[in-house]
C-alpha cells in the first residue's frame, strides 16, 4: 500500500454464508467480493511489505488492515474449521490453507460433478430454482477447465471457439433436465439458425413459465365459474334424493327371522298363512293364463308375480 492509502473503515462486515467444508466455492466468492468492496482483496494474495525505517507507518497500517481481514475470515467459518487457523499469522496464509484444503480439482471430483449434472432434473422446481442448482454444479466444472496463458495471443481464436462450443454444451445440459411442459419452447430454441446462449435460454424459459402459470390460473377460474353456473336442485328434489339415499343405505332386518328382504308384517315364518296365500295365488295365476278370463274380477294380488318368486324362494329356504 502507498502512503495515500485510505484508513481501514469497513467496520465488521458479516458474510451471509459460512464455510462448512462443502461450500468453499460460494464462500470464497462471497468473501472476495466483500473485500473488493472495501479495497482489501489484495490481502488474500499479497505478502506483507518489508519493514524499513522509511515505511514504518505504512507497514503498521497494512498489518492493521490484515488483522481485520483475518478476523473476517475466522468469523465466517465454522468452529471446527476456525480452530485450524490459529497458527496462521496473515490473511494470505489463512486463505492459502483453506484453498489447498477445500478447493479440489481431482478427477474423482470432476467425475462426481459430471454425474450429478447428468442426473439433475427440474421436476417440481421452478426455472429459477432449477437454474440455481444447475449453475452450482456447472460452474464448479467450468472452474476446472484449463485456461490459456494471457500472453499467448495466437491461442486466443482457438480458445474462443472452444469456449463457445463448451458454452453450447452447457446450454444443452441445462435444457435436457427441463420438464415436458417446456418441450415446445425447447424445440423453438433449438430450431433457431443461431443457437441461444445460456442467458438467452434462461430468459425465454422464464417468460414461458410465466405464460404457463397464467394459463393454469385462467383455466382454474373458468372451472370454478362453470361449477357455480350449474343450477342447484330444488328443495323438494334434494329432500327426496336424501330420503331415497337414506332408505337405500338402511335395511331394517325383520324382528322375527332377522332377514332384510321383507318387513315384519310380511314374515312367512311369523305368519305361515301368508305363505299359503302366496302359493294359492301363484297357482291361480298359472291356471288363469291358460283359461278364458272370468267375468268376475279376481281380488287384487298384494305381491306381483315377479316379486313373489324370489321372495318365496328366500323365505322357504332352510
Amino acid at each position: 500500500m502507498g502512503s495515500s492509502a485510505a484508513p481501514v473503515s469497513f467496520g465488521s462486515p458479516i458474510l451471509d454464508v459460512k464455510l462448512d467444508g462443502s461450500n468453499y466455492r460460494e464462500w470464497a466468492f462471497s468473501l472476495k467480493m466483500m473485500l473488493k468492496y472495501g479495497g482489501f482483496a489484495s490481502h488474500l494474495t499479497a505478502p506483507p511489505p518489508e519493514a524499513t525505517s522509511a515505511n514504518e507507518k505504512e507497514v503498521q497500517a497494512w498489518h492493521l488492515a490484515d488483522d481485520r481481514v483475518m478476523a473476517i475470515i475466522c468469523m465466517s467459518t465454522d468452529l471446527s474449521i476456525r480452530s485450524c487457523l490459529e497458527d496462521h499469522k496473515t490473511a494470505k496464509e489463512m486463505w492459502d490453507y483453506l484453498q489447498s484444503r477445500y478447493q479440489q480439482s481431482s478427477s474423482a471430483l470432476r467425475y462426481s460433478l459430471r454425474q450429478n449434472l447428468q442426473h439433475l432434473q427440474q421436476r417440481d422446481m421452478s426455472i429459477e430454482e432449477y437454474y440455481a442448482a444447475f449453475n452450482k454444479i456447472s460452474s464448479q466444472i467450468d472452474s476446472m477447465v484449463p485456461k490459456p496463458p494471457s500472453l499467448c495471443t495466437p491461442c486466443t481464436p482457438a480458445w474462443s471457439a472452444r469456449e463457445k462450443y463448451d458454452q453450447q454444451d452447457t446450454m444443452f445440459d441445462f435444457m435436457m433436465g427441463l420438464r415436458p411442459d417446456f418441450e415446445p419452447i425447447r424445440v423453438q430454441l433449438l430450431g433457431r439458425p443461431t443457437l441461444p446462449t445460456l442467458s438467452e435460454t434462461l430468459s425465454a424459459l422464464l417468460a414461458e413459465e410465466t405464460r404457463l402459470k397464467s394459463l393454469a390460473a385462467h383455466s382454474m377460474v373458468s372451472q370454478q365459474h362453470s361449477v357455480l353456473a350449474v343450477p342447484p336442485l330444488p328443495v323438494e328434489a334434494e329432500a327426496a334424493a336424501a330420503t331415497f339415499s337414506k332408505k337405500a343405505s338402511q335395511k331394517t332386518p325383520c324382528s322375527h327371522c332377522g332377514r332384510t328382504n321383507h318387513p315384519d308384517s310380511r314374515c312367512f315364518k311369523k305368519y305361515p298363512h301368508l305363505l299359503a296365500e302366496m302359493r294359492d295365488k301363484r297357482a291361480l295365476s298359472r291356471r288363469g293364463s291358460h283359461a278364458a278370463p272370468s267375468s268376475t274380477p279376481e281380488p287384487s294380488l298384494q305381491f306381483p308375480a315377479s316379486a313373489a318368486v324370489p321372495l318365496l324362494l328366500q323365505q322357504s329356504a332352510p
